[in-house]
């Protein structure tokens, strides 16, 4: 909350609440609360039935706690939570998540009287091993006047007739997040499971809606119950989903992200034929062309044309896709090197696993697969134990991958 030093400021200007919904957070709340000193004038926890530690950490940190429960529904809980705050904006925060804030900046934000909400950018963390980690915007700042969640999962501020609020991008100097979400491999399954159910619960509770649904309505439980299925493992009827809501809403944001995914998954499914039609589909709704060609590359690589997949994919230094999330470079280095390997360029593949290695952390089980690419482009010595000897964050890691199983019978060894 607000520092006395602060107090005179804030009171010249529009009040800031950070609002939450918990439960079972005692791990990471106290970090989120922490972050959010000096910051906003009110906190205001919603929990949804917590047995740890959770409310006493919200309590000793000054925050209005409001006993709640699960109905199912993270919309219902949202402006549950929203109908206790007092201020004039709300920033939206998980427990999870950390404020990165400049807090005069933001204050100045605010107070310029327009827009009524900002995009806030998220830096996604993720295990190298699990996932890619990433970097999007979504709406988290907005006026509380008016606004009201909607969506049972994947929710999103709306104004009273139900339309997303529009948002401006709030330069990340002022406010950002860094997301915590480490979780196993399992854990996100976990929770893709969770959201599958609650989106076919919403999308079998429209259809029983008198009249016909709004399309977008429709359209948006269909992309996230996509997007659900998909990370429980589910790619079959993922698949038809996606393909359902290009039926139903075809031009529309909601289809074109829903084709991007489609993309992915046909991809992972190695059809890539069908992925290069789809992908011609994202390049006719002027989708970026590094993006589309990011996606076409890979499909070439699966039909065996390793040099038109390298001319694709080499130029490119920034993976964004439909949705404006900026992937980890390590994966863009990664791939980079597997399709120069395919195209025979050893050097530059090399170079980029590397690179991959020792800035992004994308170490383990890729020892071998270095040692062969570096031999093959003629270079001398070990280059784990160079990698290893450099300064960062990494470099512990690469020494135990250097020193992990036989690598050491390699035929490029004899180079």
């Amino acid at each position: 909350m607000a520092t006395t030093d602060g107090l005179a400021e804030v009171r010249r200007g529009p009040t800031l609440a950070a609002c939450l919904i918990v439960r079972d957070e005692e791990a990471v709340l106290a970090e989120c609360l922490g972050s959010l000193d000096g910051v906003v004038d009110e906190i205001v926890v919603y929990d949804t039935g917590s047995v740890d530690r959770t409310i006493e950490i919200a309590e000793s940190s000054g925050a209005l706690v409001v006993a709640g429960s699960w109905t199912g529904n993270f919309s219902a809980a949202r402006n549950a939570a929203l109908g206790a705050v007092s201020s004039d904006w709300v920033l939206s925060i998980d427990a999870d998540e950390r404020a990165v804030a400049d807090p005069a900046a933001l204050r100045d934000a605010i107070r310029s009287g327009s827009p009524g909400a900002y995009l806030v950018q998220i830096h996604q963390l993720l295990d190298p091993n699990v996932g890619s980690s990433y970097r999007y915007a979504t709406t988290k700042l907005f006026r509380r006047q008016g606004a009201r969640w909607s969506g049972w999962v994947h929710e999103r501020p709306c104004d009273g007739s139900g339309c997303q609020l529009p948002a401006q991008a709030l330069d990340p100097a002022v406010l950002s997040f860094v997301h915590e979400g480490c979780w196993s491999a399992e854990a996100q399954r976990e929770r893709a499971r969770r959201n599958a159910e609650i989106g076919t619960r919403e999308l079998h509770a429209l259809a029983a809606e008198d009249g016909s649904p709004e399309r977008e309505r429709v359209a948006h439980v269909l992309l996230d119950l996509g997007r659900s299925l998909t990370g429980m493992g589910n790619y079959d009827d993922a698949v038809a989903t996606f393909e359902v809501l290009r039926d139903l809403a075809p031009g529309s944001r909601q289809a074109v992200h829903g084709t991007d995914y489609l993309v992915r998954l046909l991809l992972g499914a190695g059809r890539a034929v069908e992925a290069l039609e789809l992908v011609e589909d994202l390049r006719g709704a002027g989708e970026a062309v590094a993006y589309c060609d990011w996606l076409a590359g890979q499909a070439h690589v699966q039909l065996g044309d390793a040099a038109g997949a390298w001319r694709l994919i080499a130029p490119i230094s920034e993976v964004v896709d439909t949705a404006g999330r900026r992937s980890d470079a390590g994966e863009l280095h990664e791939v980079r090197a597997l399709v120069a390997a395919a195209a025979g360029h050893h050097a530059s593949a090399a170079d980029d696993l590397a690179e991959a290695m020792v800035t992004y952390g994308r170490v383990v089980g890729r020892g071998a697969l270095l040692r062969h690419l570096w031999w093959a482009a003629g270079r001398r010595g070990d280059p784990l134990a160079e990698l290893a000897g450099r300064d960062g964050p990494y470099c512990g890691a690469i020494l135990r991958e250097a020193m992990s199983g036989d690598q050491q019978d390699t035929p490029s060894r004899s180079r």
